[in-house]
């Protein structure tokens, strides 16, 4: 097992308004390499301050990369200060919160840092529809799991 990052999360920097900022910490094992940054939860700067929100990018066997966002903020002064992390591997499937759909900011994330080349939608509430176009604009053009158990195909 390697693990590798800029002083470890253990380590951190103070960024705008008072956040610690921890640096991305890799682990490897065989064929699997697993990454994790703090993202500041979603409501940043005014709520959830005291919850921790972890993104992982997982690559399998170097063909294959995905990133779960957890329940980020879509602000992208969070990625950026990261930019040559998210640009480090090609991320073909991302997960983020359906809300980064919503927002110029989270659609800006997906499109000019994290770049993936496909993304589904997670933590959708129940009264969004299955079907896209019974959906807000926002999210028409978007795939969502809406319904509990639903599977995609990621190669």
């Amino acid at each position: 097992v390697i693990v590798s990052g800029q002083g470890g999360m253990a380590d951190g920097k103070v960024v705008g308004g008072g956040v610690v900022q921890k640096a991305p910490v890799t682990l490897e094992q065989g064929a699997l390499v697993v990454e994790a940054v703090r993202i500041p939860h979603s409501g940043w700067p005014t709520r959830q301050q005291q919850v921790e929100n972890i993104a992982f990018r997982v690559t399998l066997d170097a063909a294959t990369t995905v990133v779960h966002l957890g329940d980020a903020d879509t602000s992208d002064a969070h990625f950026a200060r990261d930019d040559a992390y998210w640009r480090r591997r090609r991320t073909h499937v991302a997960f983020p919160p359906y809300w980064f759909f919503m927002s110029d900011g989270g659609r800006q994330v997906l499109e000019r840092r994290i770049a993936p080349v496909r993304s589904i939608g997670l933590h959708v509430p129940t009264n969004v529809p299955s079907r896209a176009d019974r959906r807000e604009p926002e999210l028409r053009g978007h795939d969502l799991f809406t319904v509990p158990g639903e599977v995609r195909n990621i190669r």
